[in-house]
């Protein structure tokens, strides 16, 4: 292993990568139209169409946002909840160049693959504008939370949420999406979840034994029958994701909490953990291989069946999202690393 890799590496905690790794392939799996397991099914009959109707809103991509904005906060402030103190300098240069780089890394793939920049910010861009912003304002929200602590600020940010949900209401579908209030506003929205990510980071860890494992995993079921139920008010009922989500939060933060105590105990799964090491690469890139493979999928589907071809593209998406991380995230991770180390001896 390249030491500079090593030393990227060495921080981690463990199991945040897997959460990171499930939350990249819900948004994958969500638009890349889903798996066709609900193909042969008999619509016609009542069963049928609630299988089917279950099924299209099984996964919840914008629930798999929440809980990256939550992992986000939780890694910002770490290292102030663990005592370490925080060099300006070094925190700017490595955030924003690790974050910024692929973001305009990604920004000429859009024209060669036809993708307007206004639809590709409606599915994702708005999130990533949103981190910028956090990772902007963190001085700032630090101080806050040195002065008052988290909790005032992540109430007061809620109810904030709640009137800006209020005063812009809902209007058609389109209208029941989490970024909908454009990029000036939508980061208000998201920030109580963010900053529920940098209290948990403060939370006490208490050790879950192996023995308690049925717990987290009725946590985990309750938090993805929660996201149905959510995605059921949002297409059925026009709830949305704006002011439903940020509750989510509150209901993400205790799972997310019992996640970390639980993997203190016992490892996770590498590869689980590998994939989520380049997990932005597949939340930033993969709507352009998506957007390149159509005819390839048409072709196949031809060749080997509707499941069979879904899942090549589904492997080639993430082939390609792999390679962006090797030629795009990787190095831009290498680089801010390099400098903010720079930063701590010029001071």
């Amino acid at each position: 292993m390249i030491p500079e890799r090593g030393e990227l590496l060495k921080d981690r905690v463990g199991g945040l990568d897997t959460v990171r790794c499930w939350a990249a392939l819900c948004v994958l799996t969500v638009h890349l139209g889903g798996l066709p397991l609900k193909d042969g099914i008999d619509t016609t009959t009542q069963i049928g169409r609630a299988f089917a109707g279950f099924y299209d809103l099984a996964l919840n991509a914008q629930a798999a946002v929440i809980v990256f904005f939550l992992v986000s906060g939780y890694c910002i402030h770490r290292p102030a909840a663990t005592g370490r103190p925080t060099d300006w300098g070094a925190y700017f240069c490595k955030r924003i160049i690790r974050i910024g780089a692929p973001m305009l890394a990604i920004l000429p793939f859009l024209g060669w693959s036809r993708i307007s920049f206004e639809s590709f910010h409606a599915s994702i861009y708005w999130s990533l504008i949103c981190e910028v912003i956090y990772y902007v304002s963190y001085p700032v929200l630090l101080a806050f939370r040195r002065k008052w602590g988290w909790w005032p600020l992540i109430w007061a940010t809620l109810t904030l949420s709640v009137a800006l949900n209020t005063v812009f209401p809902v209007q058609g579908i389109q209208g029941t999406l989490y970024g909908r209030l454009g990029p000036y506003l939508t980061w208000l929205i998201g920030l109580p979840c963010w900053l529920l990510g940098a209290a948990l980071s403060e939370s006490p860890r208490v050790l879950v034994p192996a023995s308690g494992r049925h717990r987290l995993w009725l946590w985990r079921g309750c938090v993805w029958f929660i996201s149905v139920g959510l995605n059921v008010a949002t297409f059925h009922s026009h709830f949305s994701h704006s002011l439903t989500l940020d509750f989510f939060a509150l209901l993400a933060f205790p799972w997310l909490r019992l996640e970390l105590e639980h993997w203190a105990v016992c490892p996770p799964n590498r590869f689980s953990e590998w994939i989520g090491r380049w997990s932005y690469s597949i939340y930033l890139f993969h709507l352009i291989p998506l957007n390149w493979c159509p005819t390839l999928q048409q072709g196949m589907h031809g060749l080997l069946g509707t499941v069979c071809s879904t899942l090549a593209l589904l492997f080639i998406t993430l082939a390609f999202c792999y390679l962006f991380y090797l030629c795009v995230e990787l190095p831009a991770h290498l680089l801010a690393h390099r400098l903010s180390r720079l930063c701590k001896r010029c001071n």
